[in-house]
């Protein structure tokens, strides 16, 4: 007589281990004090569940869409320091024996900064349970779904925003970014009232876009500039003709990346609205940002991606943690990123 589990999964070849941040070698935890069925089926549809979440975390906020990861620190560390590097110098003709010749220098700053656990839970009741079992079908997913969203949303904070009391380095606290005040020629253009107001917004992006190149001459000629702004900022150049008077097919937002040769493209980014993710800039003003978006110049680090922990019997329902560690953003080369205030 067979008495093997014939519902308990099997290790997938080439998995050493069981694992729940890896769908095909996710563990089976034995529930214990539950009763056999109530325990088999929570175990089996978390089993189906799980993973598939697993496999569209990524992309869901802006911060996994804008900024390169680092997934290489290990899920034990507790800090980690990185490197921000500035260049200077300058070249010139040799003249006689040479003795005037200008040198280069190097400037790095080490910089620490701690990686942290954030968590949250889902319970799903007996009752939940048994009534999806009885019913033959899958129990609900939803309280996995609310922990999936509130995890990602607490990250994207982090990493915009940082946590000086846990000193973590988000895009906007500490990272030594260049920020200027106003917009140099908004004083209010972005209403877009007049045909001068839409030459201002071209100005205004014109110059942030080239704020990269005049900052950095790593990036001098460079076409991967990337621009964010809020949505309705993006809303106004991408929906409003360059004149009043002309062809109205012709917006604001087609005419700067036809005559900018280093920005690439332009993204909305609902965290550079006013009450956005940017206390570390200015919380009360809208604000556009433009950066080079390569690892070498920035990274969020993600030490642990979501992890869901064994289910618990909590009284009469069950428990399920689920955990993240983030390490926030290290900011390498701060000056291939620009930030404009007050748009």
């Amino acid at each position: 007589m067979n008495t093997q589990n014939e519902h308990a999964p099997k290790i997938t070849p080439g998995c050493s281990e069981y694992k729940f941040d890896v769908a095909e070698c996710f563990h089976y935890y034995n529930l214990g004090h539950l009763d056999a069925a109530t325990n088999l089926f929570l175990s089996r549809e978390l089993l189906a569940t799980i993973p598939k979440l697993l496999q569209v975390v990524h992309g869901q906020k802006n911060a996994r869409l804008l900024f390169p990861i680092n997934r290489s620190i290990p899920a034990g560390a507790q800090s980690y320091k990185w490197e921000q590097e500035e260049d200077f110098g300058s070249a010139a003709w040799v003249t006689g024996h040479g003795h005037s010749i200008p040198t280069v220098n190097s400037v790095t700053e080490e910089k620490l900064s701690r990686i942290e656990s954030f968590a949250t839970g889902a319970i799903w009741t007996v009752d939940e349970i048994r009534t999806a079992a009885f019913a033959g079908r899958p129990i609900n997913p939803r309280y996995a779904r609310a922990a999936r969203r509130i995890m990602l949303e607490f990250e994207n904070g982090v990493v915009f925003n940082g946590n000086s009391d846990r000193n973590i380095t988000g895009v906007f606290s500490g990272t030594a970014i260049t920020s200027i005040p106003e917009a140099a020629a908004s004083n209010g253009s972005w209403a877009i009232a007049t045909q001068a107001n839409r030459d201002d917004i071209l100005e205004d992006l014109h110059q942030i876009g080239n704020d990269i190149v005049n900052q950095s001459l790593q990036n001098y000629g460079n076409s991967g500039v990337r621009l964010i702004m809020s949505l309705a900022k993006y809303h106004v150049i991408s929906q409003t003709s360059m004149s009043i008077t002309q062809d109205h097919n012709v917006t604001i937002l087609k005419t700067f990346l036809e005559q900018n040769p280093h920005v690439s493209e332009v993204m909305p980014v609902d965290e550079l609205r006013a009450d956005g993710d940017h206390a570390g800039v200015n919380s009360s003003e809208e604000i556009m940002m433009a950066y080079e978006p390569s690892p070498d110049n920035m990274e969020m680090v993600v030490p642990l991606e979501l992890m869901q922990h064994a289910p618990e019997r909590v009284k009469l329902a069950t428990e399920v943690m689920y955990e993240m560690r983030t390490g926030g953003m290290s900011i390498y080369r701060p000056l291939t990123a620009s930030i404009r205030t007050g748009i």
